[in-house]
């Protein structure tokens, strides 16, 4: 239908309208299929048996992704405000694997879509038994020109409630903002 639409010059108003219907219907249609596809995978990745957490060090662990993501954001042009430093001793269980696929999703998100020019602000928290990671940029002027489908962000979200965390997401039309809380064993 599109193609009728780009390619055919002289279709009439009405006809024009038609195409255009069929064409969101058909979107939503893909939309509705992508969003069941992704809830399958999900399923199926909550059902494996190989799906193992480790007691690890949590400050340590994030200290170790954020320095590493950082370094490759700052070589790729991008400003980050002075990194926080967790403390260590934060028990937490975790699918590494997971958090790891989080951070690189957040990183990739923040290459495509943040002000390269303003600061990304990134902030350590512990709040009610759990260790948060807050990160928050402007949007850029010129954003990539890959459509989003937030899948991404659903990713993230999903990854981190496997692991007994939560993700907060706040933006606008300038800021974006995502919180990842993960769990602290005491």
């Amino acid at each position: 239908y599109l193609e009728i639409l780009i390619h055919k010059k002289n279709l009439a108003e009405a006809e024009r309208e038609v195409y255009l219907t069929k064409t969101a219907e058909k979107a939503h249609q893909m939309k509705v299929l992508i969003d069941t596809l992704f809830h399958k995978f999900v399923a199926e990745t909550e059902n494996k048996s190989e799906y193992s957490q480790e007691l690890i060090d949590g400050g340590e662990f994030l200290n170790q992704i954020l320095y590493e993501e950082c370094s490759e954001l700052e070589a790729d042009g991008f400003l980050v405000k002075q990194l926080p430093m967790f403390h260590s001793g934060y028990s937490c269980r975790l699918h590494i694997g997971d958090i790891r696929r989080v951070f690189d999703n957040i990183f990739s998100n923040l290459r495509k879509y943040a002000d390269p020019e303003i600061p990304i602000v990134i902030i350590e928290n512990e709040q009610h038994n759990q260790i948060c990671v807050i990160i928050e940029n402007y949007k850029s002027k010129h954003p990539s020109k890959d459509t989003s489908h937030k899948i991404g962000l659903m990713v993230i979200q999903t990854l981190v409630e496997q692991n007994g965390g939560a993700v907060n997401i706040e933006q606008d039309s300038t800021k974006f903002s995502i919180e990842v809380f993960l769990p602290i064993l005491f």
